[in-house]
């Protein structure tokens, strides 16, 4: 929200420099985005009168006009056409800088002698656009430099956070400033006006309490409708809209002044004599002011006449009853309405307003009067009005926060520090809390009713801590280690299992949680209460259909090897929830290379990577949900994919669940060198290697550390080995664990290898 330094300084006596404030509202967690600062100082920019103009001899869209100094004549070449004789303006003489270095000198235009620049809100930087020339007040003092009339400002744009809608107006903010101790806060005046309760009040009917709880309503009359005074037109532009009418602009600047909003009808477009606050009928046509028609449905609550919808409760008026410069006679209306009403009525109908914004964060309803009655004075003072009826005033606001306990044990356990009392005392006094009883070791505190936020003993912690200042609070160096937690644990076996397909060529995934129903079979699909939008309102139940969509997306792109995975929560159609990993492999294997033909990606291809996940992660094969498999050519058609794509998905819900396997342990190597010892035997050819294996294994010496067979031959015409043999060549590796062996040592553990074989094949051995 942007914020005008000069309106704020009206509520507030600020005793610290913008970069002191800047600093510290960010450190208090309300973030200073940026600042601007709109206007020019310069003498060189002063206010000027259109005394007279001619159309320019030489150009058709320019005219020569003689503008007043105060001092003296000067003719201006300008191309605006906003402007009559007798206007006031401002004008840039020779020797002035505007934006951009563009500097002012006199010149000819179209061979007419122009001494000076008649400007526009945005040449000037007071307005981010604007038409035409800046239209002054008539009463502007002719001569004076024009920063000394509108006064150079500088706006900040502060990001409000959820939790705090107390700081979306001048007043909370202001407020917000005074306790960080950067001013103090200047005393607004109580509006005193005298209601006629003689008179009836306009009869309102509230058939929807649940969802406006609190309304309040004043008939108004001798409404005179005008531009509003200079003081509250340049107000509405430092909110970055534009005047109205004296009526709208009031009620917009009470709205940014004080945080809530209000709403004028013209009472004599009202049909009949009364109003309802009720919910819409199914498809009820209502014409808002924004110039658009809304279909409304039973969920949206509307303030009505007796024939059509006069507003949109909490979100945006009506234009059937909107103020106009024929009104006479308003309808003020100050409500409070309930805030899940108000946010889905707007993000339904995709309206969003200033009204919406706030009253969707939840006003102070306890402030409504006030702001009210406000609003009513300035309307009597500026438009001439008359109060007309009693103040309709339907149902109560919410009950005030109950008071909350603060125990100063709590206090230093989560700070980590002791804050003296007094200091407590002082942050939660200067952010309005009430003190209303104290002891020893505890003390109970009275949130204002502008901060909903505070329900609780941490909150109030969290507002100590953060007006005491984070970098206050001393650092303490803690040397003991942290067992992981079952989510750590959680996140380390979802990271390996990342990172081993990762290391393998796989690239993750991550789609979007929602289902479009245009797209998607939502059989098994968890339908969302309340949607955003009506492209996405089903949770899904799979990860395949966003693997299938990304897949889709980089073939037609010119990606040919596509091997994508994701691991993601889904939701089941009861609610439950569960985690999965899904494959998808289609396209070609490689890019061209002229040693190796390229060929697509197959059934073998992805079992390869599903064995290696049983196998080395040993996640369970039960836990596949959709075995490896070719996705059918109709589920290919629907995503737009041409080529063969196989598909696995796994829940690895309880594989996340059970306990994880130790990792596996690694002997280290060996300090004595080993031996190498080869035979060569002749043995019958049924005799197979895993028989010769079986027997050796069985008579091992302890020395022999490992053996493989390493070459087989026959000779089928006996000239170098029996035709009736075969030679089976293995390799035998001696080491001692504890010392270097002895060639005696080796030979009696390889005869005794040969033994046992001779005795249990009849093997012969043969030199190699």
């Amino acid at each position: 929200m942007r914020f005008s330094l000069s309106w704020l300084k009206q509520h507030l006596d600020i005793q610290a420099s913008l970069e002191t404030l800047i600093d510290s509202l960010t450190r208090a967690g309300i973030e200073v985005q940026y600042t601007y600062t709109s206007g020019i100082q310069s003498d060189h920019i002063i206010i000027a009168e259109v005394l007279s103009y001619i159309p320019h001899p030489n150009a058709d869209r320019l005219r020569l006009c003689q503008v007043n100094t105060g001092r003296e004549t000067r003719q201006i070449v300008c191309g605006a056409s906003n402007f009559k004789p007798g206007d006031r303006v401002p004008l840039a003489l020779p020797g002035a800088i505007l934006p951009g270095n563009f500097k002012i000198k006199e010149t000819k235009i179209r061979g007419e002698l122009s001494q000076g620049m008649m400007c526009s809100a945005k040449e000037l930087n007071i307005a981010e656009d604007s038409e035409g020339l800046l239209i002054l007040d008539p009463q502007a003092p002719l001569g004076v430099p024009l920063h000394h009339y509108l006064q150079p400002d500088t706006f900040l744009d502060i990001e409000i956070t959820p939790n705090r809608p107390d700081l979306c107006s001048y007043i909370g903010l202001a407020r917000e400033i005074a306790a960080l101790g950067l001013g103090t806060l200047t005393p607004s005046p109580s509006p005193i006006i005298h209601l006629d309760n003689t008179a009836p009040p306009f009869p309102v009917h509230n058939t929807a309490p649940e969802a406006c709880p609190y309304y309040t309503a004043i008939l108004l009359d001798n409404i005179r409708i005008a531009p509003s005074p200079s003081w509250l037109a340049n107000k509405i532009k430092a909110t970055g809209h534009r005047p109205i009418n004296n009526v709208v602009d009031i009620t917009n600047y009470i709205l940014w002044e004080t945080g809530q909003p209000l709403h004028a009808f013209d009472a004599d477009l009202l049909n009949g004599s009364t109003l309802t606050i009720r919910h819409a009928q199914p498809s009820e046509a209502f014409a808002a002011l924004d110039d658009h028609n809304y279909l409304l449905t039973p969920q949206d609550v509307i303030i009505a006449d007796n024939q059509n919808p006069q507003a949109l409760a909490g979100v945006i008026g009506g234009r059937l009853s909107c103020v106009s410069e024929h009104t006479t006679r308003i309808l003020l209306e100050a409500a409070f309405f309930e805030p899940s009403y108000v946010r889905r009525s707007a993000h339904r109908h995709g309206i969003h307003t200033d009204s919406s914004y706030r009253f969707e964060r939840r006003i102070d309803p306890h402030a409504l009067l006030a702001a009210r009655d406000r609003a009513i004075n300035l309307i009597i003072e500026l438009c001439q009005a008359k109060i007309a009826s009693a103040p309709t005033i339907l149902g109560s606001p919410p009950p005030p926060p109950p008071p909350i306990t603060l125990r100063s044990r709590r206090i230093t356990e989560i700070i980590g520090t002791e804050i003296p009392k007094e200091k407590i005392h002082s942050i939660l006094s200067s952010l309005h809390l009430k003190l209303q009883n104290e002891t020893p070791s505890s003390s109970q505190w009275l949130p204002p009713t502008h901060r909903h936020d505070l329900t609780s003993e941490i909150d109030l912690i969290e507002e100590i801590v953060r007006l005491h200042g984070m970098e206050s609070i001393p650092s303490h160096i803690h040397f003991h280690s942290q067992p992981p937690s079952t989510t750590d644990l959680l996140y380390r076996r979802i990271q390996n299992l990342r990172y081993t397909l990762a290391s393998r060529g796989w690239h993750e995934t991550l789609g979007e949680p929602l289902l479009n129903p245009k797209t998607h079979a939502l059989n098994s699909a968890l339908p969302i209460l309340n949607p955003l939008n009506e492209h996405y309102t089903h949770l899904r139940p799979s990860l395949i259909p966003s693997l299938l969509k990304a897949a889709a997306y980089n073939l037609s792109h010119g990606n040919t090897g596509i091997r994508l995975f994701e691991i993601n929560r889904i939701t089941h159609p009861d609610g439950s929830e569960s985690y999965l990993l899904a494959l998808a492999i289609t396209g070609l294997n490689a890019d061209p290379h002229w040693l190796e033909p390229q060929r697509p990606f197959d059934f073998y291809d992805l079992t390869s990577i599903t064995s290696l996940l049983e196998n080395n992660l040993r996640i369970p094969h039960t836990c596949l949900t959709t075995p490896p498999q070719n996705l059918p050519s109709a589920t290919k058609k629907l995503y737009g994919i041409k080529r063969d794509t196989f598909i696995a998905e796994y829940d690895l819900t309880t594989w996340l669940q059970s306990p994880e396997p130790p990792p596996p342990t690694l002997p280290p190597l060996p300090k004595y060198p080993s031996a190498r010892r080869d035979l060569a035997l002749l043995v019958d050819p049924k005799i197979t290697h895993s028989t010769i294996t079986s027997i050796i294994q069985k008579n091992a010496p302890p020395i022999l550390e490992r053996f493989f067979l390493f070459d087989q031959f026959t000779d089928p015409q006996g000239e170098k080995i029996p035709a009736d043999k075969k030679s089976l060549a293995y390799a035998f590796i001696f080491r001692h664990p504890e010392r270097t062996l002895h060639d005696e040592e080796i030979e009696q553990a390889l005869q005794k290898i040969q033994t046992s074989l001779s005795q249990n094949t009849q093997a012969t051995i043969r030199t190699i």
